[in-house]
């Protein structure tokens, strides 16, 4: 992380460019957060509704239909936000994990037998959105740790 935010390049910067750097960074990760946080809640709480419905109801091809369209929708929203550059690698990891997600439910309505290739993008998916969080977990005790020590 260290690298990524260029903070440790200590035999040309001083204290104080370190950090300017710092804030700057740190700065740009909060706004990064709000906007995020934002999105998320707001498609995350459409989502978890209508997956709730979906596992509970006999009409799964209309909820998959309708839940494969609010992710895309979702995806094209968080494509839109300018994220720092420290964050862009983890955010494509969860915009690929949101596709995962959008494709298991557009083929849901497929009516061939694809049990197996849905289980496994469920599984992709998953992981994926398990490893996006656990970066932007990582970038958030970075901050935290270097706030401590100012």
């Amino acid at each position: 992380i260290n690298d990524a935010l260029n903070l440790r390049n200590t035999y040309s910067k001083s204290q104080k460019g370190q950090e300017k750097k710092f804030y700057k960074n740190l700065h740009e990760f909060l706004v990064f957060l709000n906007i995020f946080s934002k999105s998320f809640y707001n498609n995350y709480y459409h989502l978890s509704s209508l997956v709730f419905e979906f596992k509970n109801n006999e009409l799964k091809e209309v909820y998959a239909e309708i839940i494969s369209d609010l992710y895309k929708n979702y995806i094209s929203e968080l494509e839109d936000i300018k994220a720092p550059a420290f964050i862009r690698p983890s955010l494509k990891i969860y915009l690929c994990a949101l596709e995962k997600f959008k494709m298991y439910y557009c083929l849901y309505n497929d009516y061939t037998d694809n049990s197996a290739v849905l289980a496994v993008l469920w599984k992709s998916a998953e992981s994926l959105e398990q490893r996006f969080l656990r970066r932007l977990n990582k970038v958030n005790e970075f901050f935290k740790c270097r706030l401590a020590n100012f």
